[in-house]
């Protein structure tokens, strides 16, 4: 899966094949799980799945920064930031390269 990209369709048509699922049963799943976590972001809460990891929302304090063309000194504002935390166990799939996998 080198340089490729998962995208909302793969994920659909994976929930296709493998579950016997219909398109519109599909996306309704994939669009109902992207919005509990956004939703839960919002709310700055973190979004945590089991043996894959937490999406955690940051609260950034305002700092001083500086244009890297003019070298000025520029103020950025206190802003709200989303963080992924990978879990163990989604690193150790990694690092040993399993390939394809059932179970998360």
């Amino acid at each position: 899966m080198r340089g490729k990209t998962l995208t909302r369709a793969d994920i659909v048509a994976t929930l296709m094949r493998e579950h016997r699922l219909t398109e519109s049963e599909s996306r309704k799943i994939i669009e109902d799980i992207l919005r509990a976590i956004t939703d839960a972001l919002v709310a700055g809460e973190c979004s945590k799945l089991d043996n894959f990891g937490a999406f955690i929302c940051r609260e950034k304090a305002a700092r001083e920064g500086r244009n890297p063309r003019t070298g000025e000194r520029v103020l950025i504002s206190a802003r709200r930031a989303v963080t992924f935390r990978a879990s163990k166990a989604l690193k150790e799939k990694v690092r040993k390269g399993c390939g394809r996998s059932n179970q998360i």
